[in-house]
């Protein structure tokens, strides 16, 4: 139905003023086509500055995203002449929301088919089935919640449990963080080289050897470059010899059942330099269409191309963070974001960095459900230390794992309290 995404876009376009009337039946994430998603985006940021979203308007609320509509922003123009009767603007937007509707419900048919060929537990598989089928409403009513409904789930998760997280290669980790829980946006921070990729990698290759689709937003890596970790970590290969095509006789006979193992995993890896939030999200969306969407894995935030380019760097990154907990909760998946430290660390007596170290915005810290801190000391390089600092529902504390860098590796180690303490955030 990309007549009526075009339709209704056109009509806000040509001056259809009850915008609200069309935000109650419809998100960004209804449109099936990732350049409408970007489009409508923009109108809605320039209502809510109070200007009318004429063509002119959102082109600039656009930015660098205009140079990539078909045709350039004359697609705007198109918009328009799409649609000439801009009052039937609620019933086109009514026909996105219904088709939105279907392939939400199309894709749950496959997730539930491919869950159901899994080992998982079949009853765990139907509350997850009633918990997607749950918030397959559109508009704003689906956030909104009666006291007597929330309850409800308050006594379910009381006689039940909450629904356990997806664990990560790391069992020490675990015990403090609970595992990756979806709806929740994890940031790993660490200064360059310390070991955020291959923390992304192996939990990658981690969550998809259980069945879970993992999309990766690498602007750090190539698919090549990312694809090599994960084959050098499973085969236990040095990654040097590898990548210079210098294995001896026994590492190939490693690296053999290595690659049509890793070959096998639901990952995606989109590895374009230059990604905006809508892209990252597009991508997921479209994989979580072919395969059950398990995580969502950024390398790293502040690579992430912002929506406009006049904000200052401070509010660009904020913008991120916040459209990352937000992807979290729409697709209902984990979202762990690597991002850089600055070098306030170096400068301290024990070098161990802190949220506030966290590049160019403290709204990373705000935004994120769970903030690790990875470190490594000169003396003891082979070790990294992982200090979970913040916690929402889990504790802090401080685990050790071994790296493994020529095979690309992070190995469990030992933990501690952050502190000293457990403390429950």
């Amino acid at each position: 139905m990309i007549d009526a995404e075009r339709a209704v876009l056109g009509a806000l376009l040509a001056g259809y003023r009850d915008v609200d009337d069309i935000t109650a039946k419809i998100t960004g994430t209804c449109f099936d086509l990732p350049i409408h998603e970007w489009v409508y985006d923009a109108i809605l940021r320039v209502h809510a500055a109070g200007r009318i979203p004429d063509p002119i308007q959102v082109r600039a609320a656009l930015g660098d995203q205009q140079n990539r509509l078909p045709g350039g922003p004359v697609y705007l123009t198109e918009l328009v002449a799409a649609c000439p009767q801009p009052a039937s603007a609620p019933w086109y937007a009514e026909q996105v929301a219904q088709q939105a509707a279907r392939r939400r419900v199309r894709s749950l048919a496959e997730r539930l088919l491919q869950l159901s060929e899994t080992d998982r537990d079949p009853f765990e598989i139907t509350n997850d089935a009633k918990q997607w089928l749950d918030s397959f409403t559109t508009g704003t009513d689906q956030d909104v919640w009666s006291i007597a409904d929330a309850m409800t789930e308050v006594v379910d998760v009381a006689q039940h449990g909450r629904r356990t997280g997806y664990s990560s290669p790391w069992p020490d980790v675990d015990r403090i963080t609970r595992g990756y829980y979806p709806g929740r946006l994890y940031v790993v921070g660490a200064r360059p080289g310390v070991g955020k990729s291959l923390w992304a990698s192996n939990t990658a290759v981690h969550l998809a050897k259980q069945g879970h689709g993992v999309f990766v937003a690498s602007m750090e890596m190539s698919a090549l470059e990312f694809t090599q970790r994960c084959a050098a970590a499973e085969a236990g290969v040095d990654l040097g010899r590898l990548e210079q095509g210098k294995l001896a006789e026994f590492e190939w006979d490693k690296l053999a059942p290595a690659v049509s193992s890793i070959s096998q995993l639901p990952i995606r890896i989109a590895d374009a330099e230059t990604q905006t939030i809508a892209d990252i999200r597009a991508g997921a969306r479209r994989y979580a269409r072919q395969h059950p969407l398990g995580m969502i894995i950024v390398d790293y935030i502040q690579m992430v191309q912002p929506g406009s380019a006049k904000e200052k760097r401070e509010q660009q990154v904020a913008e991120m963070s916040r459209g990352f907990k937000r992807l979290s909760r729409e697709l209902d998946v984990p979202v762990v974001a690597l991002a850089q430290v600055n070098r306030g660390a170096t400068s301290r007596r024990d070098g161990r960095p802190t949220m506030s170290d966290l590049r160019e915005s403290g709204a990373i810290e705000a935004d994120a459900d769970c903030v690790i801190l990875l470190h490594r000391d000169d003396d003891q390089p082979e070790i990294i230390e992982v200090i979970i600092a913040k916690g929402r529902s889990t504790s802090t504390g401080q685990a050790s794992i071994q790296i493994q860098g020529h095979y690309s590796r992070l190995v469990g180690n030992e933990w501690r309290p952050y502190g000293n303490h457990q403390q429950h955030g």
